[in-house]
């Protein structure tokens, strides 16, 4: 496969793409292997509660999962996936809703941007992490 070509498993989970290899100084032009995601809508009990980012397998637990983890429901009653919305019915402890910050997300597009760094500035700001504990 060319570095240059995208390429991508048949469940469409994941994708071998273009990326650039870094080590010593020497760039190297490869492929390698990333995980596709993409905006799907959660629904609780007919009402539109998240957009979020996430791979489209396995999407009727992720659901489950979600309000259930995140102390929303009590108890699921069913989940339906169609195309990328994830509906589900529940029964809710009281009180729950939206939370603030799960506002439907906005779409950027494309970022471009003349920025470059070089190598070493990039490993000064990992290694300023690191020291940070962050």
């Amino acid at each position: 496969m060319n570095p240059e070509e995208k390429e991508y498993d048949p469940a469409g989970l994941t994708g071998k793409l273009p990326a650039v290899l870094w080590n010593d100084g020497n760039i190297t032009k490869i492929s390698d292997t990333a995980a596709r995601e993409e905006e799907i809508v959660l629904h609780l009990n007919d009402r539109e509660y998240l957009h979020i980012v996430t791979s489209r397998d396995m999407l009727r637990e992720f659901g489950a999962g979600f309000f259930i983890a995140a102390g929303i429901a009590k108890k699921i009653i069913s989940v339906e996936v169609t195309d990328r919305d994830v509906f589900v019915e529940a029964e809710v402890f009281p009180g729950t809703g939206p939370r603030e910050g799960f506002a439907p997300a906005e779409k950027k597009g494309h970022v471009d941007s003349d920025l470059l760094l070089a190598p070493a500035e990039i490993f000064a700001v990992r290694g300023a992490l690191d020291d940070s504990g962050v």
